[in-house]
């Protein structure tokens, strides 16, 4: 249409309970073309030409078709309607295989878009045994490491040049540990035991005597 190709996403996903395959599809139709088949006969030969045998497909998009009109009908003819919202005449769906049981289907604002926000609840039916994926072998244990004689380990040796000084003036003075103040005075130690925040206190003032 005038906006340019409109395309067709899509993802395969699996359910790790049941080992569900799930082809989930997206698209975003085109402006005034729901008046034959030609646009649903577009999206089935890609949705057929990306997903696998045995794949339950759930296909949402706002289509720009309503629910009666060709484009519609005919993919309504490969998959069920689960949802569709109010939005422009009905221009939302999502359509799932044939044997997805819809267990619940709303609609809330979907600000700051202009359509409204399409929800549906679905439960998908397990597959047939020779659907399931083949068993994964165990792996093969590791081989064991050889045996090393035991030895005494021996205290690290660090260069302590960079390490912070443990008295850095008047911030953070009451942290039980070592401490940093970097340019914004706040304290590295903050939140531990006797240190009672990030900043560094206020200067007492100095008392003015006459």
């Amino acid at each position: 249409d005038k906006w340019g190709d409109r395309f067709l996403n899509w993802v395969r996903l699996k359910d790790h309970t049941t080992h569900t395959a799930i082809f989930f599809a997206n698209t975003h139709g085109p402006l005034k073309q729901c008046g034959d088949h030609i646009v649903a006969e577009n999206y089935l030969k890609a949705v057929e030409g990306a997903k696998k045998a045995g794949d339950q497909v759930v296909f949402t998009g706002d289509f720009n078709c309503a629910s009666l009109e060709p484009t519609l009908a005919r993919l309504n003819e490969e998959f069920d309607i689960a949802g569709t919202d109010l939005s422009f005449g009905g221009a939302d769906h999502v359509l799932t295989s044939k044997g997805v049981q819809m267990c619940a289907s709303n609609t809330e604002q979907g600000y700051p878009s202009d359509h409204q926000l399409l929800k549906v609840e679905l439960v998908l039916p397990e597959p047939l045994p020779d659907e399931l994926p083949a068993p994964v072998p165990p792996p093969a244990p590791a081989p064991a490491m050889p045996a090393v004689p035991g030895v005494a380990s021996a205290d690290a040796k660090a260069d302590s040049t960079f390490c912070p000084k443990t008295d850095n003036g008047p911030c953070c003075t009451m942290c039980a540990t070592n401490r940093f103040c970097p340019q914004n005075q706040g304290c590295y130690s903050a939140g531990q035991v006797g240190c009672p925040g990030a900043l560094c206190p206020e200067p007492a003032p100095t008392p003015l005597h006459t």
